[in-house]
């Protein structure tokens, strides 16, 4: 467990000290804030256009649950924007790892594979927890 641990701080540290992380979560969250904005708008816009249709023709306005529609499109969106942000993110940890030239070390080290790929992947997880929150 402790080596597990070990390797969780390590990639964390590794992802946050570097700028990667910092434009990785920049760029989410701009593309998240974009999107939500245009389906709101739309979707307000649309209401908005149904209203008028509504009072002119003198019918009442339809029970819509605006808040199911805005999230289930935006949810919608954002599974597909995870779809690049999750590789993007899981391949960079073993890239780094090369690049820095530690993969030879992080191979030798006393650590079985389950820990190594465990522990990568809770360090990618919480990012990506992070990401979502």
């Amino acid at each position: 467990m402790r080596n597990f641990t070990a390797v969780v701080r390590k990639e964390l540290h590794a992802l946050f000290t570097s700028p990667i992380a910092y434009v990785v979560l920049a760029v989410f969250f701009l593309l998240t804030g974009y999107f939500f904005f245009i389906i709101t708008s739309s979707l307000i816009a649309r209401m908005a256009q149904t209203m008028m249709q509504a009072q002119q023709f003198g019918g009442g306005m339809p029970a819509i649950d605006l808040p199911a529609v805005i999230l289930r499109n935006y949810f919608g969106t954002l599974s597909t924007i995870m779809l690049f942000f999750i590789p993007m993110i899981t391949m960079g940890v073993f890239s780094e790892e090369k690049k820095r030239g530690t993969i030879e070390l992080l191979f030798t080290s006393p650590l079985t594979n389950a820990q190594l790929i465990l522990g990568k992947f809770a360090a990618v997880l919480l990012v990506l927890a992070v990401m979502l929150l």
